[in-house]
């Protein structure tokens, strides 16, 4: 599929009633629900008064499939989980191509972001998808919309893409790693005019240690990773969630940081937003999303059970 330029808008403008009860924190997708031991909260969006969830359904020796859910609130969900969204044969390893971000066009095509690793050659790659709905089919674009170049910060690691649309395209962040240091992520930016085409842009967050990426080590947090970014739009500007991993640590927790351009960042608080300590039984933090609906925000969370053999979603409004 070759792609022609395009516009991007962000869907979401309908309102959706918000929750009637504050949420904190509130489990709302069991791993059975989708058949499943581990469930990923993939990418999400708010179109004409409903959310879209994709979510990585994960079971030991199966192919993992990307199930589309909806729902009214964030709370009780629905869809087909025997369907995946994707062929699990596109030529990533076994763990397919992971979905972190969902817009859609101003003609109404829908596009997705996310990333995977190919099989052959084994390279972690950050991709795009188009479908005319919600359903799909997704078509895969035939080309990475960026990959590892063996230099820089993000020399051998890219995953984890997050799209907002801005006043002059749109505004990508990303996780990655180089050599030597593969097992010290952090996050960058890039840009783009059409969506397609993208160029990474130096960026800094206060407090941290380096000036080409973000982290790890900020926001009163002594990190040895960031991962997983989450972009979002507020009234003054931009928003950044981030995992974080602590150094001698094995759990995550979630940090935030904003900006008014999207190039200097500041910490929201000192320390992180959530952790897993404010769930009673639950281990550690795997991964989450980032909600905006009904004029509140809300993170998706991503919790494993305390023997780790599995994983659901909770709820927690910000």
């Amino acid at each position: 599929m070759v792609l022609a330029g395009l516009a991007l808008v962000v869907a979401g403008c309908s309102a959706v009633p918000p929750p009637s009860m504050e949420v904190g924190p509130r489990l709302v997708l069991a791993h059975g629900s989708v058949d499943a031991d581990y469930v990923l909260p993939g990418a999400a969006i708010q179109a004409d008064g409903i959310l879209h969830l994709w979510v990585v359904a994960f079971t030991a020796g199966e192919p993992p499939r990307v199930v589309h859910l909806t729902s009214a609130d964030a709370r009780e969900w629905e869809g087909d989980a025997s369907a995946s969204a994707f062929d699990p044969q596109l030529g990533f390893d076994a763990n397919g191509p992971v979905p972190s971000s969902v817009l859609v066009d101003a003609d109404g095509t829908w596009r997705m972001f996310g990333g995977g690793r190919l099989a052959d050659p084994p390279l972690p790659i950050l991709w795009t998808a188009t479908a005319p709905g919600p359903d799909g089919p997704w078509a895969l674009g035939d080309e990475p919309i960026l990959q590892p170049e063996g230099i820089g910060w993000d020399a051998v690691v890219m995953d984890h893409p997050s799209v907002v649309a801005t006043d002059d395209g749109f505004l990508m962040a990303y996780g990655g790693a180089g050599a030597p240091d593969s097992n010290r992520n952090r996050i960058g930016l890039a840009r783009s005019a059409d969506g397609l085409r993208w160029e990474r842009v130096p960026t800094n967050l206060a407090g941290a240690d380096d000036d080409q990426a973000l982290g790890p080590a900020a926001c009163g947090i002594d990190a040895r990773t960031m991962v997983e970014p989450e972009l979002g739009r507020t009234d003054a500007g931009l928003r950044l969630d981030f995992g974080v991993m602590g150094v001698g640590a094995d759990e995550m927790v979630i940090g935030s940081a904003g900006s008014a351009d999207g190039l200097a960042w500041t910490c929201v608080a000192d320390g992180p937003i959530f952790e897993a300590a404010d769930v009673d039984g639950r281990r550690n933090v795997h991964s989450y999303l980032s909600l905006t609906f009904g004029g509140r925000d809300f993170l998706l969370v991503e919790l494993l059970a305390p023997d780790s053999e599995s994983s659901d979603l909770w709820l927690v409004e910000r």
